[in-house]
């Protein structure tokens, strides 16, 4: 009888310990996610700037030939540029028709409310990712 008791006791405390421990571990669980998704955004939005700056350096690149290097990296990424509301600002300065030796930095910014995969405020998120990749002027 007093073995039963025990027995009945301890599952009380089986449950309380659960609802404590589960919403934390669901939390844990959650941030993970939206935080690796965070960065394998931000590795697509740098691979798009490092794509838009070894297309905009090569001898008698144009404008429209860095943009789509960047598009098509964001469109391969999931992001279509241009979107409604447009959040993918490309940047390229100075220019492509920069002389020989000159270092253009290509720049690609999104609005993470874009990106987000859980489109949960319980964790703090950046408002934008930005990324950025710098390469010489090609030419002859």
């Amino acid at each position: 009888m007093q073995n039963s008791l025990k027995r009945r006791d301890r599952r009380g405390v089986a449950v309380v310990e659960a609802a404590l421990f589960l919403p934390l571990l669901f939390l844990l669980v959650f941030g993970m996610v939206e935080y690796g998704w965070a960065f394998l955004k931000f590795e697509c939005i740098n691979n798009a700037a490092r794509e838009g700056v070894r297309a905009a350096v090569r001898d008698g690149a144009t404008d429209a030939v860095w943009q789509a290097a960047v598009d098509t990296v964001m469109r391969d990424c999931g992001k279509t540029p241009g979107t409604p509301p447009p959040s993918t600002t490309r940047t390229l300065s100075p220019g492509v028709d920069s002389p020989r030796g000159t270092q253009l930095t290509c720049t690609v910014t999104v609005n993470y409310s874009d990106l987000d995969l859980l489109n949960v405020s319980l964790f703090p998120v950046p408002t934008t990712l930005t990324a950025s990749a710098t390469m010489n002027k090609e030419g002859s």
